[in-house]
């Protein structure tokens, strides 16, 4: 009888933590995961702005130096 009680009051219980915890863990990771490829998708699109800024700027700076000649 007593281990029924254990396993009813205590265990179960328990047990239901436990793989509560373990399922809001992997929504977390899911999260973050989804969070991390925005992020990686954002950090492309400015590392292509910036390329494209240094072009125009090399272009308008070699244009002004032959201006100059």
């Amino acid at each position: 009888m007593e281990h029924e009680q254990l396993v009813k009051y205590i265990l179960a219980p328990m047990t239901a933590a436990i793989v509560a915890m373990i399922g809001w863990s992997l929504i977390n990771v899911i999260e973050l995961k989804e969070e991390i490829a925005t992020v990686k998708t954002d950090v492309k699109y400015i590392s292509k702005q910036v390329d494209l800024m240094q072009e125009k700027l090399a272009l308008k700076m070699e244009s002004e130096i032959y201006a100059s000649k």
